[in-house]
């Protein structure tokens, strides 16, 4: 996104900068430029932190990532907030074994649900993996990806599970709006990623 901050800037436009990834600034420039970074790109992306108004952050350690880039004053917190009242809601509606029943699962099965889109350091192939050794001694085990979307990742993940034992009892869900549906189903809800500041999920 710092191109477009960088163009805010130079426009004299404010801009709120809202980063919530967990990488060090370093860590972004590898992954986006590799060691090819002119050195002229990479003093526009450094000091894109000092011509936001704002940069804003969901966890305190991840601000701490970005610290030597901003000043204290431009650097703010904000929490994500759930809404429980909307869940409590659909909650109180819901036939849980009915839905499960329409998803693909009996009373049975003993659903894992991972919430996320499809990249690597969400880390859904290692979760495949460990699901493949599982699935030999758990006849009952069901997997449910949800955030799948075209990609080379996706690609690899579907060749990975057309190699495991129990890929056929693997859902994977593309990415949905509808994701109460998911936790709802769920006996265990799996956080497998790499590196989170606090994901939605």
């Amino acid at each position: 996104i710092f191109p477009a901050v960088d163009a805010a800037a130079r426009a004299g436009v404010p801009s709120l900068w809202a980063i919530h990834e967990s990488f060090d600034p370093a860590v972004f420039r590898y992954i986006c430029w590799g060691t090819r970074m002119h050195p002229h790109v990479r003093s526009r992306f450094d000091g894109c932190f000092q011509s936001t108004r704002a940069l804003i952050f969901e966890a305190r350690q991840t601000a701490d990532l970005f610290a030597h880039l901003c000043s204290p004053e431009q650097s703010f917190i904000v929490d994500y907030g759930v809404d429980v009242d909307a869940i409590d809601a659909y909650r109180a509606s819901l036939d849980r074994s009915a839905l499960r029943s329409a998803l693909g699962f009996d009373d049975d099965s003993v659903v894992v649900v991972v919430v996320g889109v499809f990249e690597p350091r969400k880390a859904q192939a290692a979760v495949v993996a460990a699901f493949d050794e599982l699935a030999v001694v758990h006849d009952r085990l069901r997997l449910a990806l949800v955030g799948c979307h075209p990609s080379s990742y996706t690609d690899g993940l579907r060749e990975q599970l057309a190699r495991c034992a129990g890929g056929d009892r693997v859902l994977l869900v593309p990415i949905t709006p509808d994701i109460y549906a998911w936790y709802a189903v769920a006996d265990l809800l799996l956080c497998a990623s790499d590196i989170e500041s606090l994901p939605r999920s």
